[in-house]
């Protein structure tokens, strides 16, 4: 018989999300939800929260019950008050789950066209507040046809059609105001760089934030990939999907930190899973140490970001 660990009770726990939503409140109430005027962006966190609750629901990302991706996720997003005030970082991580949700709708399915076509006009919204998100188009493409597979002729030109129609609106407002460097500009963006690896743009903060982040993905990485075979094909093509992704917006960041208030929310949205999935299922002495290790220092990194 499997023995039930501290982190085995926290994770199996019907009441786990909502202390951790009734902390997260707790925490923007401090970091001046009252008197910052932040509801817009509190409201786009509690919707990317519900939207994660719906991926793991609905993909069965955990074979037991367990709300721990979604709890991860928003631990890890209370975590970065930093960015409770950044409504753009807000926005591309709505964009870039509702992505997820609706593309893993169309899994082995080369028929999807509506999928596909949502999923990438999902997408193609992020990428009007944040244009760099094209870069990961051709990956995504290569996660729609070999772990979701279901990228097809049809599929391909439906998102195609997917990323490009919120630029047909954004192309009549240009119209209307009779100011077409708004487009330029944007696009522009694309091949004016930053400076590669100044990390000196990086306050110490959002740095910490990002370490943090990495090594709780590397850890759900390797335990990921060295007990894949226990569960379902489906959901290790999906776990293969956040990983790839959460490894190339690190690439990424490290080629260009100066994006890491939309970097950041990116990387908890694909960390998120994996830590959620790692926890969930370890029952060892030396997982549940961890586990409570992990907690205490998003706690203390949340307090310093919080205070400081």
């Amino acid at each position: 018989m499997i023995r039930k660990r501290f982190q085995n009770k926290i994770a199996e726990n019907r009441f786990a999300l909502p202390i951790v939503s009734v902390y997260a409140l707790v925490v923007w109430t401090l970091s001046g939800l009252w008197s910052g005027q932040m509801w817009t962006t509190f409201f786009m966190a509690v919707f990317a929260t519900y939207l994660m609750v719906e991926l793991n629901n609905r993909n069965a990302l955990i074979r037991i019950y367990s709300r721990m991706v979604s709890c991860s996720f928003l631990m890890l997003m209370t975590m970065s008050t930093f960015l409770f005030t950044d409504s753009q970082a807000q926005v591309v991580g709505i964009c870039v789950i509702a992505t997820y949700l609706l593309l893993f709708n169309g899994y082995q399915d080369r028929q999807a066209m509506g999928w596909s076509f949502y999923a990438y006009a999902a997408y193609g919204i992020g990428t009007l507040n944040f244009v760099q998100l094209f870069y990961f188009v051709p990956l995504l493409w290569l996660l729609h046809s070999s772990k979701i597979m279901g990228l097809s002729i049809r599929t391909f030109i439906a998102s195609i059609l997917g990323l490009t129609v919120p630029y047909w609106f954004a192309l009549g407002y240009v119209a209307y105001i009779g100011d077409y460097t708004i487009l330029t500009d944007h696009f522009a963006a694309l091949w004016h760089f930053m400076p590669l690896c100044d990390f000196t743009s990086v306050g110490v903060k959002p740095l910490i934030s990002i370490i943090f982040i990495t090594i709780l993905a590397i850890i759900g990485m390797f335990h990921f990939f060295t007990h894949a075979y226990q569960d379902k094909i489906r959901t290790r093509m999906l776990y293969e999907v956040f990983s790839y992704m959460d490894l190339a917006i690190l690439l990424f960041f490290i080629l260009q930190p100066g994006a890491y208030h939309v970097l950041i929310p990116l990387m908890i949205i694909n960390t998120a899973p994996i830590t959620g999935h790692f926890f969930a299922l370890t029952h060892s002495r030396v997982s549940n140490i961890m586990f409570i290790t992990i907690l205490i220092l998003m706690v203390v990194i949340t307090g310093v970001n919080l205070w400081t």
